[in-house]
């Protein structure tokens, strides 16, 4: 069973019913473990008694077994993957596009932000074409079906931070507009877009070594709108 680390974070699990907004609000103060839900959340639940065991859930729409599973290491390829993985499917073409533009943003962001340099600079600069090698392979699970979407993407270069996570969500919520950062990295919005476009979003992070991200993108006929979780666990 995996374990979770505990730094200097609170194990609080907040439930309820928030508006996105409001969750990534709660987000950026502090909190790594948020369930909206209009019913009581057995995924809640789940979060609240793997926290005391110091665990990782695992949560009702992950899909890992059943998923298809491809590599990728070359940026060129991620519009195309993306594209080839999902254009053979039944899915709505609305629930098809948003999952294409999610999982083109789960590649980048892993491509540029997910891996640095001994000095903590990004080893990628956004603009360049990279070439990973095999080692920094990105490996993507996905499983379409008529309800929805999942995805699970892992990269190697574990850089990705609570606190990275706390300052997109600041720079895009705590403003009455997006505060775009000018560097070359990017303008450190596809944390949040991922966050605003998927039902669930669960991150791992194993700080100088692995980072794995789970979504599921629910269609939204099949579910309520006010129903979406995030996670974030250090694991040990």
């Amino acid at each position: 069973m995996q374990r979770y680390k505990k730094l200097s974070e609170t194990s609080e699990v907040r439930t309820g019913k928030f508006t996105k907004r409001e969750a990534a609000l709660m987000i950026s103060e502090g909190v790594r473990h948020l369930h909206s839900s209009v019913e009581a959340d057995p995924d809640g639940v789940l979060t609240s008694e793997a926290l005391k065991r110091d665990s990782i859930p695992t949560y009702s729409w992950e899909q890992e077994e059943r998923s298809h599973s491809i590599r990728l290491s070359s940026s060129s390829d991620r519009c195309a993957l993306a594209q080839n993985f999902l254009k053979a499917t039944s899915l709505r073409r609305e629930l098809r596009e948003k999952s294409e533009s999610v999982l083109e943003e789960l590649m980048t962001n892993a491509i540029y932000h997910g891996f640095t340099n001994a000095d903590g600079s990004p080893r990628y600069a956004r603009r360049a074409t990279v070439q990973l090698n095999n080692s920094e392979e990105l490996k993507i699970l996905c499983f379409p079906d008529e309800k929805g979407v999942f995805f699970h993407v892992t990269d190697n270069g574990g850089s990705l931070s609570f606190e990275d996570i706390t300052q997109s969500f600041k720079r895009c919520y705590q403003k009455k507009e997006l505060q775009i950062q000018s560097n070359e990295q990017g303008a450190g919005l596809g944390l949040y877009m991922i966050f605003e476009e998927v039902t669930h979003l669960k991150i791992v992070s194993r700080a100088g070594e692995q980072t794995e991200v789970s979504c599921w993108i629910a269609d939204q006929r099949f579910g309520d709108t006010h129903t979406f979780s995030f996670n974030f666990f250090a694991a040990a």
